[in-house]
């Protein structure tokens, strides 16, 4: 073992694209992180080799490294997708049923919505143009379809569609893909697997602290000790404002404050929010 790192030089500069992609490949499969050479020497892979590092783990990176490198010269994915290889595959399927089989005891029922729909019923919840959802022409009806991006709205349109003269709360869990146009630095992958619950027609609030409870048995299940619960009203914003008759300046210097959690600058408003 070495106590310096290790540097493999790529030949070939046009190799860059196709290494920056198994870079991104390797960090999405947990196997290898910031292992891009340094900026101002020759491109290649850069290992750390130091004496705590075991010879199995070095080939296990190396048996990696030789796969990818192999299979993304001729099955290259787009940018953000990847395959769920078996390891990774059955670990999601134990939580997906693990979820499934704990939120059925509280009386959830499952629904399973569909991957794409029109537009017009995908999105009847937002007021603007969702641009983070993938768009397709119906051959069919020749009218343009979404994938979705959450599975939350179409609960929604579940709830006061096919299911609305059900006797509330109404219970309903799900899980599915979802896909993304945009990833971002927390998550760079484009799909994803959404899983879920939907406690629809709360009276009181008796029912989220059951919600609650179900959050942490489940974070306890998956053996999760440490976690924040965050507990949030998607018309917060609009009540307050409403509420403290505030202009169209003052809600947005709201909505800034809250998100950038600074609630000193909520004073300027009004001492009593």
């Amino acid at each position: 073992q070495s106590i310096t790192p290790c540097f493999f030089k790529l030949n070939n500069k046009k190799n860059k694209i196709g290494l920056k992609k198994v870079i991104n490949f390797l960090e999405r499969e947990n196997v290898a992180f910031d292992i891009e050479s340094y900026r101002k020497v020759d491109l290649g892979i850069r290992i750390w080799n130091g004496p705590t590092i075991l010879k199995k783990d070095l080939i296990i990176l190396t048996n990696w490294l030789d796969w990818t490198f192999d299979n993304m010269k001729t099955h290259l994915l787009p940018e953000g997708f990847r395959d769920s290889l078996p390891e990774m595959a059955e670990k999601e399927f134990v939580l997906i049923s693990e979820f499934i089989n704990l939120i059925k005891k509280y009386n959830f029922r499952l629904v399973k919505p569909p991957l794409i729909e029109f537009e017009n019923s995908l999105f009847f919840l937002s007021k603007k143009d969702n641009i983070d959802s993938f768009r397709v022409l119906d051959p069919l009806s020749q009218k343009v379809m979404g994938l979705r991006s959450d599975i939350t709205t179409q609960i929604a349109r579940i709830a006061c569609g096919s299911l609305k003269n059900q006797s509330r709360p109404l219970r309903l869990c799900y899980f599915g893909e979802i896909l993304k146009v945009n990833n971002s630095y927390i998550n760079i992958s484009r799909q994803s697997t959404q899983i879920g619950a939907e406690l629809i027609g709360i009276d009181g609030n008796h029912l989220e602290v059951e919600t609650i409870n179900i959050i942490t048995e489940l974070l306890n299940k998956y053996k999760i000790k440490k976690f924040d619960i965050i507990l949030s009203m998607p018309t917060f914003v609009e009540s307050i404002s409403s509420d403290f008759n505030l202009n169209n300046d003052q809600t947005l210097f709201l909505k800034k404050s809250l998100e950038n959690k600074n609630t000193n600058e909520l004073k300027k408003i009004s001492k009593e929010v």
